[in-house]
């Protein structure tokens, strides 16, 4: 596994390509190993998938699903989807896109709730 180190944090390269919204090299990573996107890396056990939520890429976010379909179901430390991530930051696109293409993010769970109770509609009242 390839580890990347960005100011203090280390993560794993397809963790940074999914921050910095690298399209091309996320699905590269896919291409070769498929196992990389369940990877909870990220000092809060945010996948790749978090993370690109959390930054609005939705072609990173759309790259991920297609190759791993059941990426939608990983939780973070705060048992929180990337769904309740991109709440949270207030990436509407992002929000938009899990919300109405729920075929593609049937794993996107909008009443999952996150460690503290809260579903992901509430994320965006705190």
């Amino acid at each position: 596994m390839i580890q990347v180190t960005h100011g203090l944090i280390t993560t794993t390269a397809l963790h940074y390509a999914a921050y910095v919204g690298n399209v091309k090299i996320v699905q590269l990573f896919l291409e070769k190993n498929r196992k990389l996107a369940y990877i909870k890396e990220d000092k809060a056990g945010m996948s790749a998938l978090h993370i690109c939520a959390m930054e609005g890429h939705n072609d990173v976010i759309t790259t991920l699903v297609k190759y791993c379909p059941d990426v939608c179901e990983l939780l973070d430390d705060n048992n929180q989807t990337a769904l309740h991530v991109a709440v949270k930051c207030r990436r509407e696109n992002s929000v938009w896109l899990f919300l109405h293409n729920k075929s593609q993010f049937d794993g996107i769970m909008p009443n999952q709730q996150d460690k503290d109770g809260k579903y992901s509609i509430a994320c965006s009242c705190s």
